[in-house]
């Protein structure tokens, strides 16, 4: 197996492309048969670029000749499906049934019901009562199409999480339908209402993460680092919780497909971790401790990871298993970024403490920064004013695009586990949506708590949002075409990308700091 850079290596886009179309895309010989499936694989398409045939260096003449070859078996195979006899990609166009249409309008109707009622304290009695009749009807529901996710998500506890996990777990929804399932299992706290119904979620589904993380990541990360983030999710001398869904591990993999496990983990982990940013958003009736340090170690984890492979690796993971989950990384680096945000706006609700603030800011900016990769003319100072020696640093780790000596590796003891709270350019190696969410994440940190010991970022930061911005924009406004794949969900543009930088630059701007921002005039001019 030869050795790979990882995600960020051109040589392994024509390979992706090769291994969907082998493992995904149907012929006349393996017809099509899970919507799911096909949804990933335009996903992934986009995500990389698989078919844009555009590299930012030269690369040898073998991987332009191997990757020309790929795509050009990639539009023989959809010419072919598209002049073909066969029942393919029809049925999966077809609108669905009336009588599914029925079902779902249905649970959404007693879901806005039993709502209203847990509003009115003489009728919620009634309505927890009228509640549990409709339970196992709604359970056959969810184990059959998934309509009533919607509502089990609010109905009652009993069998509900052990139901929902059980889809999630199957690989057999489509990224709309787990979106739906990992926010109904956010919910399942709230019909208890208490803190140790929200903790003890939080605290397994974070559990089964890394444990799926184990099996994902084995030779693309430091042997230490499983253990490091352990140590910060289950400190010592606390009880570990029980399994999530109340089964055995080998009971909630037992009935999973092998035909593609690395692709099942990605779906696994990426719709748990949006089941995270749920909780920690969403209000919640009494105060919970959030576990702050577990969560920001978990995210530095699959943040840390490039897909790179060390020599020691390749006795235990395949080239197959190195493309697929490569092809995950960037969703996954996503809800990482997502769980950063939604960490400080939660914290901003208390007030973020300066120990804290510094340990949320430093992790979120030293790993913001390999994601804003700046182009190669910005990298020496050249355009908006003279860098700090800090500045350079971090951008000299970013044109490595490593994550391994992060800071984010910092002992979980250095800070307490638990606050309370009430809950460049389009062909650029980071995906738009990995940068957006990046962006989000600075635009929360000014925005909620900017003021609060930045000294050792706040002017990097600063430079950076106003070099980012002004790139964004140069041209003009985008009119890239919104795009909507089959998970019903659009796919960020150029456009989104360019919206975020401004506003992360007002942040920016905004936010209080010890002098006048030395960006304010570059800014004002941009905005004009």
């Amino acid at each position: 197996m030869a050795a790979s850079e990882g995600m960020y290596d051109v040589a392994l886009k024509p390979k992706l492309l090769r291994s969907l179309l082998r493992e995904y895309v149907p012929d006349e010989r393996h017809p099509f048969s899970n919507p799911s499936e096909l949804s990933y694989v335009v996903s992934t398409v986009k995500t990389h670029n698989l078919l844009s045939e555009w590299a930012s260096q030269p690369v040898e003449q073998n991987v332009v000749d191997a990757w020309k070859s790929a795509v050009d078996s990639w539009v023989h195979r959809l010419l072919t499906l598209a002049s073909s006899n066969l029942v393919l990609i029809y049925d999966l166009n077809k609108p669905p049934v009336v009588s599914n249409f029925v079902k779902a309008a249905s649970c959404k109707k007693l879901s806005d019901m039993f709502t209203r009622l847990s509003g009115f304290s003489n009728a919620k009695k009634d309505g927890s009562s009228q509640a549990t009749r409709v339970i196992q009807p709604a359970l056959k529901l969810l184990n059959e199409d998934s309509s009533a996710v919607v509502l089990v998500g609010i109905a009652h506890y009993s069998y509900v999480e052990a139901a929902i996990v059980s889809k999630i777990m199957s690989g057999k929804c489509c990224a709309s339908v787990l979106k739906k399932l990992g926010y109904g299992l956010s919910l399942l706290p709230k019909s208890r209402g208490d803190e140790d119904s929200w903790s003890l979620m939080m605290d397994k589904i974070l559990l089964y993460i890394n444990s799926q993380l184990n099996d994902a990541f084995q030779g693309l990360e430091e042997e230490a680092r499983s253990a490091q983030t352990m140590r910060a999710l289950l400190p010592s001398g606390k009880e570990p919780p029980p399994p999530l869904s109340g089964l055995a591990a080998s009971e909630r993999t037992s009935d999973l497909s092998n035909r593609r496990p690395e692709r099942l983990l990605g779906s696994r982990i990426s719709t748990l971790m949006r089941c995270c940013c749920d909780m920690l958003t969403s209000s919640y009736p009494v105060m919970v401790p959030v576990p702050v340090c577990g969560l920001i170690a978990l995210a530095g984890r699959v943040l840390m990871v490039d897909g790179s492979l060390s020599s020691s690796s390749y006795s235990f993971m395949t080239t197959l298993k190195q493309e697929f989950i490569c092809s995950e990384i960037p969703l996954l680096q996503l809800y990482s970024l997502e769980i950063l945000t939604a960490v400080v706006k939660a914290l901003s609700s208390y007030g973020l403490s300066a120990g804290i603030a510094i340990h949320i800011s430093q992790d979120i900016v030293s790993n913001v920064f390999i994601d804003l990769e700046l182009p190669v003319g910005e990298k020496d100072g050249k355009s908006s004013g003279v860098q700090t020696k800090s500045h350079a640093g971090l951008l000299s780790e970013s044109s490595q695009r490593k994550r391994k000596h992060s800071i984010m590796a910092r002992s979980s003891q250095e800070q307490p586990a638990h606050v309370h709270l009430e809950v460049e350019n389009t062909h650029s190696l980071t995906p738009i949506s990995v940068k957006i969410a990046a962006l989000e994440a600075l635009e929360a940190l000014l925005t909620m708590g900017g003021s609060m010991r930045s000294e050792s970022w706040r002017a990097n930061v600063d430079h950076l949002l106003i070099t980012v911005a002004t790139n964004a924009c140069k041209g003009g406004w985008s009119k890239e075409e919104r795009n909507i794949f089959l998970s019903g969900d659009p796919t960020p543009t150029w456009a989104d990308f360019q919206l975020t930088a401004l506003r992360a630059l007002l942040a920016s701007l905004l936010s209080p700091g010890r002098g006048r921002p030395s960006h304010l005039a570059l800014g004002l001019e941009l905005f004009q």
